[in-house]
């Protein structure tokens, strides 16, 4: 989204000069999300889930109405905000929910889609706004964030759910 909407807006709006400043003011809302996770962290990880769910939603929905850059800014800090959140806490209920036998293979995965889908979505993306235009684009990541943002509600109560402690395998020397 980054990649794509945020400079065509500022290009549609005669202001393209002010693509570096709308990165950077992600930039700070991320640093600014990773320092509250770390008290989240101590205090509340599953509201830390919600709110950053929450945040994002918030920065997604003032995006897609394609504001003038002012609140363009306010959208980019909502979701550098809730990514700098939302990041950790998702590694956390990962490591959580996943045996030690298991972690690496899982992590593995999940860093693998992660790095595997943002080429394939920007090359989609990047043609979805060539075909329909900037609105339709914007619109389009406003759905379907509002679909994974239901699928992330609908498994917090398990994601985050405390897990019992593991004990450390004892060796067997027979």
């Amino acid at each position: 989204m980054n990649s794509v909407v945020v400079p065509a807006r500022f290009h549609a709006l005669g202001e393209p000069t002010l693509f570096g400043w709308a990165l950077g003011t992600a930039a700070a809302g991320s640093l600014l999300g990773s320092v509250l996770y770390s008290w989240v962290a101590a205090h509340a990880l599953r509201l830390g889930y919600l709110v950053s769910i929450v945040v994002a939603t918030v920065g997604f929905g003032l995006m897609a109405s394609l504001p003038g850059a002012p609140l363009m800014f306010g959208a980019l800090a909502c979701i550098g905000l809730a990514g700098g959140m939302l990041s950790p806490v998702l590694v956390v209920a990962i490591t959580r929910s996943t045996s030690p036998a298991q972690r690496g293979s899982v992590f593995g995965v999940f860093n693998a889609l992660g790095l595997g889908v943002a080429p394939v979505g920007l090359a989609a993306f990047g043609a979805l706004l060539a075909a329909r235009g900037l609105k339709t684009g914007a619109m389009s990541i406003l759905v379907g964030w509002l679909a994974v943002a239901l699928v992330a509600l609908a498994g917090t109560r398990w994601m985050l759910a405390p897990t019992p402690r593991q004990e450390a395998p004892h060796a067997d020397h027979r």
